[in-house]
């Protein structure tokens, strides 16, 4: 079981680690007009609010539009009705939108239209959080996206990793 436990441990370790320390591809400070970025790589990106998670959060006060450059359409981007977060000791980040990008360049752009789960969470979190309204820590960045789906599989493979190393020292403890 200790060698099981182990490889268990060794891989849901590094993925989540992975999602604590991925570097973003665009970091804009909040309601800063626009913001310009290139994806090199084809695929599926995340769009978040990162900030002092001590302090109120603009959530819900504002949408973005998301246009390519090159052929200047807008992209379309997908709300998370289940947003991922990541908290650190006083930064935190939340999944605001994810869409699917080619390579090239693309321009990020302030609205006024927050999507409707946008608004509920951030109605609840203005409601909890007291104090003034100080949104200069506050920024939108773009990550690769990561599955929510492997996030769940490594939080339970390091949990069963974990019982199935203790198991295996407790029967070569008994035996």
């Amino acid at each position: 079981m200790i060698p099981i436990g182990l490889f268990l441990l060794v891989i849901s370790l590094r993925y989540m680690v992975k999602i604590f320390t991925i570097s973003p591809i665009h970091d804009m400070p909040y309601r800063t007009d626009k913001g310009i970025f290139t994806i090199e790589t084809a695929g599926r990106y995340g769009i978040w609010l990162n900030g002092n998670r001590f302090k109120r959060s603009p959530l819900g006060m504002f949408g973005l539009q998301l246009i390519n450059c090159e052929t200047e359409r807008e992209v379309l981007l997908r709300t998370s009705y289940i947003p991922a977060s990541v908290t650190k000791v006083i930064d935190a980040r939340i999944e605001l939108y994810t869409f699917h990008a080619k390579p090239g360049t693309y321009q990020i752009v302030f609205n006024d239209n927050p999507s409707p789960m946008t608004k509920i969470f951030g109605t609840i979190s203005r409601f909890l959080m007291g104090g003034k309204d100080d949104y200069s820590s506050y920024s939108i960045r773009i990550y690769p996206h990561q599955s929510m789906i492997y996030s769940f599989l490594s939080i339970w493979g390091f949990i069963f990793g974990v019982i199935a190393v203790m198991w295996g020292i407790a029967g070569l403890v008994i035996h």
